[in-house]
């Protein structure tokens, strides 16, 4: 009984991976037009920041990037400041960073320490009053 689910559980690891590393491979290697992130951030670290923006927001790349749902993402033109929402994503990068950096510093260990997009949209494009 045990052995179908360990079979069930490594076809399902390996589907994932394949999914996760075809998905990596269509991102570029090299960026521009970062205007708040690192210039020299890695693509490990951008594609975990995204995937935390996404998370946070409930949206896909879309939501930010010039591309269209369910195309392949080497079809987006991810360098593009056409979609408004990349503005309001800047500014808000720009006001946690700030928070976290300025007005949380002082906090002690233990005490509320730092924001991120999922303080307050908790997995909403926009945040509930």
């Amino acid at each position: 009984m045990q052995r179908p689910l360990l079979i069930a559980l490594v076809l399902t690891l390996g589907t994932l991976i394949v999914i996760g590393t075809a998905s990596f491979a269509q991102i570029p290697d090299t960026y521009t037009n970062l205007k708040v992130l690192p210039k020299d951030i890695k693509k490990a670290q951008l594609m975990q920041r995204m995937k935390e923006f996404s998370r946070a927001l409930g949206v896909r790349c879309h939501f930010c990037h010039v591309g269209e749902e369910g195309k392949p993402l080497s079809t987006y033109d991810f360098a593009s400041d056409e979609n408004h929402h990349k503005d309001i994503a800047r500014l808000m990068i720009t006001m946690t960073q700030k928070i976290n950096g300025e007005i949380l510093k002082d906090f002690k260990d233990g005490q509320f320490t730092q924001v991120s997009c999922q303080t307050c949209h908790r997995g909403k494009k926009e945040p509930e009053e």
